[in-house]
Parts: structure tokens; sequence; C-alpha cells
């Protein structure tokens, strides 16, 4: 027999409405919660060389010129599908040319992104418990908030997936919603047309597995074509203007352009910034995935498993083994990450916490508080450096000390001592130690 402390429900009924009114308040707090993290401090520093730098270009050629035919310095841009520097471009329109609006679409679209996934998280999982946790491990995670920051499309993207899977979710009790996935990965193509495919691959393995009756919909089909046509027409267009090979040198080269190779061109260099960037959020999810293991009947294992799986295929498949390659996958980690949380603080007395997670974190706070002590006399000019190892240090051995008195308040020290951190980074120049 299944051990269960809690019972792993199903689908969502409809909600009374002071429970409509608690729902809203956690939809509109957690969105408050991430504009705050994602937009502060948004333009002190330059744009990075590369992307960021060629994104602001185009969308300024974009603003000035024709808004369907971008260009780079006067030549076709066709590296990317328009969106993201169309988004950019209508908030040139809005804010003038400048760094902060060259950010903000996508630092936007990240903040919404946390409300959305308090959303999918309220479809999937069990309770509003794990709901919560879940939508606070994703908006602690320091990739999701970097990256969200960035005119690099990983906030837009973010957005759009957890939309996607929203829709999925919501289709199982209302088919209508299924128009939205078409939608939805026609307009992730129009940013990232690899991730696209892999979504579009997450979508029809879960909706197989767990409600195969949404295949048979046809709203899903119409939506998917009203959103690939724009795809289409797009490229034809271009390849029309500039003379090019519609399907290899338009249609294809935005799906399958790959990422740069891992500096040391060797996975474990990913896992190690993995586990340096995730950290501790990941450790928790590594017991949620250990709860879906345990109950595959259930549609919140599915899509952690299926997610996870097609996602880490890709990656290995297409041996992209970059930092920013991960990104797509914290919204599931969240996922799992808040099962972990909710079951722990559902144990009755006689069940200890885990302990790794006591010697992890308490390792943790450790080399954060030594850290702080060493700045504090090697660089004492740094100030700001000092009191953000010497919050995460308080955070995770606080942490540590709440789990070893089995105290069920341990993510709340946690989740607001690691929000609290990654403000004070994000008001400093260190957010972005690239260019430092």
């Amino acid at each position: 027999m299944k051990y269960q402390t809690f019972p792993w429900g199903g689908y969502r009924q409809r909600l009374p409405g002071p429970e409509v009114w608690q729902e809203r308040f956690w939809w509109l707090g957690f969105l408050a919660a991430a504009l705050l993290l994602f937009t502060v401090n948004l333009a002190e520093l330059p744009l990075q060389s590369g992307q960021e730098m060629m994104l602001a270009q185009t969308a300024r050629e974009m603003m000035e010129g024709n808004w369907f035919f971008p260009t780079l310095d006067g030549r076709p841009y066709l590296e990317h599908f328009p969106l993201l520097a169309g988004l950019i471009a209508l908030a040139y329109k809005w804010g003038g040319v400048n760094i902060w609006m060259v950010r903000l679409p996508g630092a936007l679209a990240g903040a919404l992104s946390v409300s959305l996934l308090y959303g999918v998280a309220r479809e999937i999982l069990p309770n509003r418990t794990a709901a919560i946790f879940a939508t606070f491990s994703y908006l602690t995670l320091f990739p999701v908030a970097r990256y969200s920051r960035l005119a690099m499309g990983d906030g837009v993207t973010l957005c759009l997936e957890l939309m996607i899977v929203f829709c999925v979710l919501r289709s199982r009790r209302d088919w209508r919603w299924t128009l939205g996935i078409g939608l939805g990965l026609g307009l992730l193509a129009l940013v990232q047309g690899g991730g696209a495919l892999l979504m579009a691959a997450v979508v029809f393995i879960f909706l197989q597995w767990d409600t195969p009756r949404l295949l048979r919909r046809l709203p899903l089909w119409f939506g998917l074509l009203l959103g690939i046509t724009p795809v289409i027409v797009w490229s034809i267009l271009q390849s029309l203007v500039h003379e090019m090979p519609w399907l290899t040198g338009l249609m294809l080269a935005p799906l399958l352009t790959p990422l740069p190779p891992s500096r040391f061109g060797f996975p474990f260099t990913l896992l190690l910034e993995l586990l340096l960037w995730s950290l501790p959020g990941l450790l928790m999810a590594g017991y949620g995935y250990q709860l879906c293991g345990k109950n595959l009947t259930w549609g919140w294992s599915r899509l952690i498993w299926v997610w996870t799986g097609v996602y880490g295929l890709g990656l290995i498949l297409l041996a992209v083994f970059v930092p920013v390659s991960i990104i797509p996958l914290c919204p599931v980690w969240a996922l799992a990450a808040g099962l972990a949380l909710a079951e722990i603080c559902h144990f009755p007395t006689y069940r200890p916490y885990p302990v790794l997670w006591v010697g992890i974190l308490a390792a943790l706070g450790l080399l954060a508080m030594m850290a702080s002590l060493a700045v504090s006399v090697l660089f004492p000019m740094f100030p700001i450096g000092i009191l953000i190892l010497a919050s995460l240090g308080i955070t995770w051995a606080s942490t540590t000390l709440l789990i070893a008195r089995r105290d069920r308040a341990f993510p709340a020290m946690l989740f607001w001592g690691m929000y609290l951190s990654l403000l004070l980074l994000f008001t400093s120049p260190y957010w972005l130690w690239d260019l430092v």
C-alpha cells in the first residue's frame, strides 16, 4: 500500500465565492512580488554584447522602418522570428529608446509567468499549499529571475510555455480551452522555434497519456492551424523579398539554430552550474520526483515526467550544454518542489524530515557566512556584497535549524529569505557579473 499523508486530488471543482477571492489574492500577490523582483534596477547596467544588443538594434530599425521585415545594421535579420524584437519596438514607441525599454517586455512576461505557474499548480497539484510552495520555489529560482531581466527571450518563453500548459490543464474541464493550446504554440514559435517543437511534444504526449479524448477536439487543431499560420506566412514573405529558399533558408533556420556549446564542451559543466544556480530549490524537487514515481496514475505525476523527459532528451540530442538551456525546466522543478514541501509539511509527528536537506542546507549556510566574513575582511569596500552573502547564510542556517526541529514554518523562512537575498542582489550591480 502506498504511503500518502494527504489525498492526491484529481480535477478541481468550481470554487465558492470566498475561495475565488483567496485565489485572486494569491494571483495578484505573486504578480506584485515578481514585478518588484524582476524590474528593480533593470536599466542600471548596460546591455550585454550579443543577443541583447542585436535585439535592441533590430527593434530600433524595426520601429524606424519596416515592422514586418526586420533588419540588423541594414541587413535582413533572419536568425530569429520577429515577435521579441517587435515587443521591444512597441516598448520603444511607448517609453523611448533606452535600456529600460529593451529589457522591460521580457521582465513583464517573466513576472506574469509567476502568476501563471500558480494557476498551473492550482489546476494540477493536490491542494493550495502545494501550489503556493511551487510558486515560491519558481519565484526564487535564480535562473528564472536573472534571465527574465535580460532581453534574451527567456521571460517571454517561460510565459508562453506556462500559458500553453495552463490551457492544456483547463481544457480537461472545459474543452474550449484547447483553442488556446495551438495559439500559444504559434506564439512560442515566433519567439523560440526549437522550444515550440519541444513544448508541442510535451503537450501531445501528455494528452495522449492523460486525456486522449482532447486530441479529437476540433478547436485544438483549429487553434494549432491559426497559431502556425503566421510563422509560415512570415517565412514565405521573407523568402520572396530576400530571394532565399523558404524551407531551408527561413523556415527551418530559426527552428534549428543551435545554441553555443559549453565553455568546456562537457555536460558536467552544465550540471555544476545547475547545482550552484538552483539550490536549494532543486534539492526539494528531488523528493518531488520520488513522489511522482510512486503516483503515476495522477495527472501531476505524468505532466512532471513528460515535461522533464522531453526537454531533457531534447537537450541531450542537441548536445546543448549551456546554463540558459535549462531555464524551460525551471517550472517543472518548481512543481516537483511544491509537491515535496507540501508532503513533508503534512508528515505525522513520528516521521523525520529528510536528513539530506539538513546537511546540504547547513553546508550552504556555513559557506555563505564564511564568504561574507572573507569579503568583509578582504574587500570591505563592497558592503552590498557582504550583506547579500550574510542574508543567504542566515536564511539557510535558520532553515536548517527549523528543519532539524521539525518546525513546519521552515518553507516560509526559506522562501522569504531567498526572496530578500535576490532583491538585494538585483538592487546591486553584481546581478550581471558579466559586465562588472
